[in-house]
């Protein structure tokens, strides 16, 4: 703790000297996984890119002590050596508890604990004015809540304690359940999401699904393994994470031709589990085989194998940055309205397949919320289930009508009652924007906390139209392959990280 203390005094004295100077700032962790462009100034910026080491983990109280840019799969691979793992690990591996925490993350087991930031105890966080507190239910509780999600517009979080569960066999049992439409998909997910009436337990760990058409898809059930049970269940039957393995989710399409009607079950590793969308980042790779004029099979995924992890093509992203270029949204919808989110993004945008995760109402816990409680949201949000819709692929070629489709995806998002994850690229107008989230609210705690000297949430999310427009008239660089070219020289040297 001594290292972590004088790095956070260190911080904290950067922190006094911009707010003594009324200058805004904004943070530098040494990586990202959002889709946004970069706007940070190297002048205006705290550097926490130093902050990414396990402190602790603690097997009396299932807690671990984690610096901020401590990336998930760094996190679980320490927490495994004590037989525990976080309850809720986003897919990407290299997200940052940080990230996940400041940002909102969900994975498929955000049905039963809700988003990254539900299952952290509480965080230390440096203030505006340097000031370095902690946050928590018990302890500055307005804080812990708002910040979560907040985008560090409150403060820094320099440590989190997140809480652990069992990890029992580290191994996980997935079962397969084929649907034949959106609608079927959303009843079989209300069924697998219940926990029991009379124990509250839940009978699955993990549930998603993949659409890969209007009328194909399958239901994803998992369960932790447990090492009282036979050896016949323990047999591995499927990997995830080498380069000779299939992708994820074409290894999935794959076995569904083989099994349309009853499924099938395979047993694999937790690890290859946690982190199966990461080759190929879930499918939006899968057009780069094409733009390299490549076939996409078991050799030539081998041979881009060092190119098609999720912290490479983000690399790819930013050295390029062509973000205007994809849809890259996730959406959370009410369950009841996805089947008429899933026929208007099939017209507007056609694109699959189409990832479905359910979460649980009032899944997190801050001011800018993906899934209300019937309590807190309007009568067209009061839904027991939410279900995030991944929308992935390649945005209209005109710069202009990609951002009308991006602009009539999140009209379309409200008025279905639902909420898009500002990871992504955001084209609210500030009034649009503060018309979602509680801006009187937002305001007094950046007050009270003496944070209005930060970037406010609008300005961490929004996209620059005009900065767009600019890009796409950037001349030779935007043009194959010299794009092509520039993408995996990033992905080799990291160029545009920063």
């Amino acid at each position: 703790m001594d290292h972590h203390n004088e790095a956070v005094t260190k911080i904290a004295k950067r922190v006094k000297e911009f707010h003594a100077q009324a200058k805004p700032f904004r943070i530098y962790h040494g990586s990202t996984n959002t889709t946004r462009r970069a706007t940070r100034s190297p002048d205006l910026a705290i550097d926490i890119s130093g902050l990414k080491s396990v402190l602790s983990v603690r097997e009396d109280t299932k807690t671990a002590l984690v610096e901020p840019n401590v990336p998930m799969d760094a996190l679980v691979k320490e927490t495994l050596k004590h037989g525990l793992v976080p309850p809720v690990v986003m897919e990407f591996p290299g997200i940052t508890c940080g990230g996940a925490f400041a940002g909102t993350g969900g994975e498929s087991s955000s049905f039963r604990w809700g988003t990254f930031d539900r299952i952290v105890n509480g965080v230390e966080i440096v203030l505006a004015d340097g000031e370095i507190v902690w946050a928590s239910e018990a302890e500055n509780s307005d804080l812990f809540g708002a910040s979560a999600g907040a985008f560090g517009t409150l403060g820094i979080v320099t440590l989190l304690e997140v809480q652990l569960v069992p990890a029992r066999s580290k191994l996980v049992r997935l079962s397969y359940h084929p649907v034949q439409s959106a609608a079927e998909a959303t009843e079989q997910f209300r069924q697998f999401c219940k926990s029991d009436a009379g124990t509250s337990k839940y009978v699955w760990d993990y549930v998603d699904g993949i659409m890969f058409s209007p009328r194909s898809g399958v239901i994803i059930t998992g369960k932790l393994l447990d090492e009282r049970k036979d050896d016949k269940d323990k047999k591995v039957t499927a990997r995830y994470s080498r380069a000779i393995d299939n992708w994820y989710y074409s290894d999935v399409q794959d076995k569904l031709k083989e099994h349309p009607d009853d499924g099938w079950v395979d047993v694999v590793p937790i690890q290859d589990y946690l982190f199966r969308y990461d080759r190929g980042a879930f499918w939006c790779a899968r057009h780069s085989f094409g733009y390299l004029g490549l076939p996409f099979n078991t050799f030539t995924r081998w041979l881009l194998d060092g190119f098609m992890h999720t912290r490479d093509l983000f690399n790819m992203l930013h050295a390029t940055g062509t973000m205007i270029n994809s849809i890259i949204q996730d959406l959370c919808i009410p369950a009841k309205n996805v089947e008429m989110f899933i026929s208007y993004a099939t017209v507007e945008f056609g694109l699959w397949p189409l990832w479905l995760c359910p979460i649980k109402p009032n899944a997190g816990r801050g001011i800018f919320q993906l899934s209300p409680s019937r309590e807190d949201g309007r009568d067209d949000q009061s839904d027991d289930l939410w279900i995030n819709v991944g929308l992935w692929g390649r945005a209209p070629p005109n710069v202009e009508e990609a951002v009308a489709a991006n602009m009539r995806l999140e009209e379309v998002v409200q008025e279905l009652g639902g909420y898009k994850w500002l990871y992504g690229q955001t084209f609210y107008t500030e009034e649009q924007f503060w018309e979602i989230y509680p801006k009187k609210q937002y305001d007094e705690l950046r007050i009270k906390y003496r944070a209005t000297s930060l970037p406010s949430a609008y300005d961490k999310v929004k996209t620059e139209v005009r900065t767009e427009r600019e890009k796409a008239a950037g001349g030779w660089k935007e043009i194959w392959p010299f794009e092509a070219i520039i993408a995996f020289f990033g992905a080799i040297t990291g160029f545009g990280k920063k």
